[in-house]
């Protein structure tokens, strides 16, 4: 016969078990589906998909048995069983940076593209030696998806499929007929354990305009072009190689000459390298959580300049292949190391202002401020005044 503390552990994990229960049903009842049948809509609040502009993972686990464990869940989402995946590419003609929800859509058809699909054809078959590719259509012709079927362990395997198999031919299309694709995202289905995810852009959150006010600082203008210039592409490789410029630019230009400037003005400046903030699991890979808390000039001398960056300034370093970037896999390993640049740029950018504010003959600010809602009356027309030499 059980004792007293046996049937109070017991209860205990039936109340555990019923609580875990609920908030996965709360969860499901979450992701409706919506038109067209086979998509999932999760009204997820974004800085929950992670870091804002920065590629991230969502899977969708359907629950079919409501008193299962999460670990359960868990393990149909690691299958290395054989299995068959269908992939959809979808394409977009216009990049978004900010969404209500985040849509999983196993539609083809939901997208577009600037290269349409002649009047007279019915489908657009690719036959290649591991399958076949669909290429599919909106209701306007445009050319908006493509669809393909696979055999992978994993949907990282299917996805490593799609960088040999399909991205090429979508190269290929855009260069022949000299016209951008954009992927906007892919989605999967992983048909045996009925697993649906998508691999696509974090949204960045609105930021209210009311009340903003800053400054320029003419020294640091050619980095704070270089970074938004990084956040406003979706190009994992384009945003590292000016995050990696902006480092570069700090270190081997600018810091030096603004100690050269200071010491021929006879200035000491108080020099302060900052440190790498910590990381979650979520935000950055092992290698680049690895310089939490050193210098982040050591964090761009010792990896990502060394790892990646002459990587992406060259066609091909010496002995190496050149670097696929339409490749998911070549993608995916620079995703890992992108929070630590972008983080390292901000912060380099932010030394610099420190450093600059220490020099009053190049301290020379512009300060900007937007009227606050209540003085906003004031000005009766939207037209901007016109600006003095």
């Amino acid at each position: 016969m059980p004792s007293r503390e046996q049937r109070r552990s017991e209860k205990h994990r039936k109340r555990h078990a019923q609580k875990q229960a609920r908030e996965r049903a709360r969860t499901l009842r979450e992701v409706q589906t919506v038109d067209p049948p086979g998509s999932v809509s999760a009204p997820l609040p974004s800085m929950s998909l992670g870091r804002p502009g920065f590629p991230t993972e969502l899977n969708v686990v359907p629950i079919f048995n409501p008193g299962g464990t999460e670990e359960e869940d868990r393990a149909r989402l690691s299958d290395t069983r054989e299995r068959e995946f269908r992939v959809y590419v979808h394409l977009s003609s216009t990049i978004t940076f900010s969404t209500p929800n985040v849509n999983i859509s196993l539609d083809p058809k939901i997208g577009g593209s600037l290269l349409l699909a002649p009047k007279d054809v019915v489908a657009l078959l690719f036959k290649l030696s591991s399958g076949h590719v669909s290429l599919h259509w909106n209701q306007s012709r445009e050319v908006s998806g493509v669809e393909f079927k696979c055999r992978a362990h994993s949907r990282e395997e299917a996805l490593a499929f799609y960088s040999e198999n399909v991205a090429p031919i979508l190269d290929d299309i855009s260069y022949r007929f000299d016209v951008p694709l954009y992927v906007a995202s892919i989605a999967w289905q992983d048909e045996l354990n009925q697993v649906t995810g998508t691999h696509c852009m974090a949204p960045y959150p609105q930021v209210r305009a009311d009340g903003l006010t800053g400054n320029t600082i003419p020294p640091l203008r050619p980095f704070t072009a270089l970074y938004r210039e990084a956040i406003t592409n979706p190009s994992v490789f384009y945003q590292y190689l000016c995050f990696s410029k902006i480092l570069e630019g700090t270190f081997r230009v600018a810091v030096p000459n603004l100690f050269k400037v200071a010491a021929s003005k006879g200035i000491d400046l108080t020099r302060g390298t900052p440190t790498v903030p910590h990381f979650d699991e979520v935000e950055a890979d092992a290698a680049a959580r690895a310089f939490e808390g050193k210098s982040i000039e050591v964090a761009f001398t010792s990896f990502l300049e060394p790892e990646f960056r002459h990587a992406l300034a060259h066609f091909a370093e010496d002995g190496k292949e050149p670097l696929l970037v339409s490749s998911y896999v070549t993608g995916s390993r620079l995703e890992g190391a992108l929070p630590l640049a972008r983080v390292c740029a901000r912060l380099a950018i932010g030394m610099m202002e420190k450093y600059i504010a220490q020099l009053p003959f190049l301290n020379e600010r512009v300060a900007w401020t937007a009227p606050a809602p209540e003085t906003a009356a004031q000005y009766p027309s939207p037209d901007p005044s016109p600006l003095s030499s």
